[in-house]
């Protein structure tokens, strides 16, 4: 049976031009015109595919951007 451990990413989220638009992880970013977890949702799918397991707002650090939001993409790797 293989080991599930669980990887982690973290993102922010600004809107901007009428949509919640991530930063650039692992090459890819998403967006979504409605809702900022969604975009970050989005972005896990890209990431993790299926093994996406979930997402979490964490809380900003020193100099972040006012109107940005931090998140934590969780998903799980077997090995």
């Amino acid at each position: 049976m293989p080991l599930i451990i669980a990887s982690s990413v973290e993102c922010t989220v600004k809107y901007s031009a009428g949509a919640y638009q991530t930063n650039t992880v692992r090459s890819q970013r998403a967006s979504c015109s409605h809702a900022e977890d969604e975009a970050v949702r989005h972005l896990g799918v890209k990431l993790f595919g299926e093994q996406l397991d979930h997402v979490e707002r964490i809380d900003l650090k020193p100099g972040d951007q006012p109107g940005m939001s931090r998140w934590r993409i969780v998903g799980r790797e077997a090995r």
